[in-house]
């Protein structure tokens, strides 16, 4: 699908501080709110028809070395009560956020881009979701679609990575070389059960090594895959471990693939997420709340470990916006950017006002110390319209030291039926 088929396409323009911000609409109307942050700019896509639930989605952003963004997500269109499919997504930007190109890749079922990475040389690759025509004896088969694209949008080459039951990827990274890692769960042939999956790729899409790590008791999913200095991998994620207990481990392994330590770091619940730094060490987040006892605190937590998983520091800060019932709901880390003095900024989506479902973006800037920084929340889009949300997808730091984040805004346009506008912001240095 082109970018001239969608309904829709629009830029926005935010201003300083608390000034008004004027925003540009597709439909050449404008709207202004109170702003929280400078954002230099949003691209906004429109998914203008509720009925047949047109949404757009961008799972992952990536900066390429000329300053724009690649994000990969999915395009999903179907009509209510019957059946809905989506294509894998990817969209490149400039870095004033004007559309380059786009391109769909398209199976047979619900196809969605899961990570994207960018080569030494500037070429894009993406992972996602594949579902091909199969046999009733395979129909819970999920295939991994793998593409290498240039700057242009030119693919290079695609192949899929067949599933034995399925494939789940979750992250992707390259190594100075070139290597392509590619990280997620798959499942056993035996019980179904999931188990940290890291792939290996060269360049050119031939395959390294092909490996699964099991967890203790059965069940485990590598969410976060980086390539560190030394030529090790460093594979992220919630895992069972023994004595009934959940937690977040780190797998670190050589090039070949060869676990060599294995690291626990939360033993109590998976938690909402976790930082990994470039030069080693992690921070753990989490708000360990008792749904059960209204006594239990309602903070959301970071604790900052070594690359041995020896605590630094932790740190505890309470939600004092929300009410009783939405402080208790288990937050979802949305992205985090490490910045060059080893503060972080970390955000998510908590309530936009007191007693409403609805969620706006926030964000939380923590020295390296963790001290906090700020804490500021960015206004939803159409905030002239109280039936209206925001989602946090992914977060990158780009060269100059600005923040380029991806998410949805969804909305009630009327009685069950939604729309849902995904959008690419920049936020100035923090």
């Amino acid at each position: 699908m082109k970018a001239q088929l969608w309904v829709g396409i629009s830029l926005l323009i935010f201003v300083l501080g608390t000034t008004p911000v004027h925003t540009v609409r597709a439909d050449g109307r404008s709207n202004e709110s109170q702003g929280v942050t400078r954002v230099f700019w949003q691209r906004t896509f429109t998914g203008s028809d509720p009925i047949a639930r047109e949404v757009h989605g961008l799972r992952r952003i990536k900066v390429l070395p000329d300053g724009g963004l690649v994000g990969v997500g999915w395009w999903e269109r179907g009509v209510y009560g019957v059946r809905r499919d989506s294509v894998i997504w990817i969209v490149r930007l400039d870095a004033g956020g004007n559309l380059l190109w786009d391109k769909t890749f398209d199976g047979d079922g619900q196809e969605v881009g899961r990570a994207v990475a960018v080569l030494p040389g500037g070429d894009i690759v993406l992972a996602g979701h594949w579902y091909p025509k199969t046999s009733p004896a395979e129909a819970n088969r999920v295939d991994t679609l793998l593409v290498r694209l240039d700057i242009t949008g030119r693919v290079v080459w695609q192949k899929i990575l067949i599933g034995r039951r399925y494939r789940h990827v979750e992250d992707m990274t390259v190594s100075t070389d070139g290597s392509i890692f590619l990280a997620g769960s798959r499942s056993s042939e035996d019980d179904g059960a999931s188990q940290f999956w890291v792939l290996r790729l060269t360049p050119d899409g031939e395959v390294v090594w092909d490996r699964i790590y099991m967890a203790v008791t059965g069940h485990g999913r590598a969410m976060t895959v980086s390539a560190t200095a030394d030529g090790h991998v460093l594979a992220t994620g919630p895992a069972d471990l023994d004595e009934g207990k959940d937690g977040y481990s780190a797998l670190l392994m050589d090039g070949q693939g060869n676990p060599f330590s294995k690291r626990v770091l939360s033993p109590e619940r998976w938690p909402s997420g976790v930082i990994v730094f470039p030069k080693g060490g992690y921070v753990v987040v989490d708000n360990k709340t008792d749904l059960q006892h209204k006594t239990s605190e309602p903070n959301i937590h970071f604790e900052r470990l070594d690359e041995n998983g020896v605590r630094i520091w932790k740190r505890s800060f309470p939600f004092r916006d929300e009410t009783n019932d939405d402080r208790r709901a288990h937050i979802s880390i949305g992205g985090y950017a490490v910045m060059p003095d080893g503060s972080v900024v970390v955000g998510w989506e908590q309530p936009l006002k007191e007693g409403n479902l609805w969620r706006q973006i926030s964000l939380l800037r923590l020295d390296a110390k963790g001290r906090r920084i700020w804490h500021r929340r960015i206004p939803v889009s159409l905030s002239a319209d109280e039936s209206a949300g925001e989602t946090l997808w992914d977060m990158a730091l780009l060269p100059d030291g600005r923040i380029a984040l991806t998410g949805q805004t969804w909305y009630e346009v009327r009685q069950n039926s939604w729309r849902h506008d995904v959008w690419v912001r920049v936020i100035p240095n923090p």
